[in-house]
């Protein structure tokens, strides 16, 4: 029993290697698939109907859960494309943290929503003007505060909703080729 445990301790730098290996060579790939149906004027979102870009098959749905490592920590790839997506054309200014509304839950007197104009009950909330207290970049989750420390920045980017840190505004949010990019970060499936 335990020669077992040890064989299987020995092995996992190995599968580790060869699963972030097969990694980035599903997502180069992946990359040069696209850029293939780019060139061709090929529909990726339709997909199913082109031999040439047609989606993995259903023995590839583990890939759902690839991660990749950011300087803040690992984030699921899928979260980071459809993050960037949807944030990519929002109007973006550097700025240092500020304090926010907030509805104060009268129960437990934790902020636990940013307050933007909704209508709420009195009996369970308080309205806080200075009660949001750090926000997270919406890519990597890198708390953005006015508390500076390993964990914290204090300033970003702002698009009057949303905050982005420096790190993934430059490198994911403003690169020029996202899937290129993420093509070279560290990947493991998970």
């Amino acid at each position: 029993m335990g020669r077992t445990t040890e064989l299987r301790k020995e092995s996992r730098p190995h599968n580790s290697s060869l699963a972030k290996w097969l990694g980035t060579v599903l997502n180069l790939i992946t990359v040069l698939r696209l850029k293939l149906c780019a060139k061709l004027n090929i529909d990726t979102s339709n997909s199913a109907t082109s031999p040439s870009c047609k989606t993995l098959p259903a023995s590839f749905d583990h890939m759902t859960h690839t991660f990749v490592r950011l300087p803040s920590g690992d984030v699921e790839i899928n979260h980071i494309r459809e993050t960037v997506n949807d944030i990519k054309d929002s109007e973006w200014k550097f700025l240092k943290w500020f304090p926010r509304p907030a509805l104060i839950n009268r129960k437990s007197g934790t902020a636990t929503h940013l307050y933007t104009g909704q209508s709420f009950d009195p009996d369970y909330f308080e309205l806080d003007n200075n009660g949001w207290t750090h926000d997270h970049c919406q890519i990597c989750f890198k708390s953005i505060g006015d508390k500076p420390n390993e964990f914290t920045e204090i300033d970003g980017y702002y698009n009057g909703y949303d905050w982005v840190c420096k790190s993934c505004f430059k490198d994911l949010l403003k690169a020029d080729d996202l899937e290129l990019k993420l093509a070279t970060l560290y990947t493991y499936v998970k």
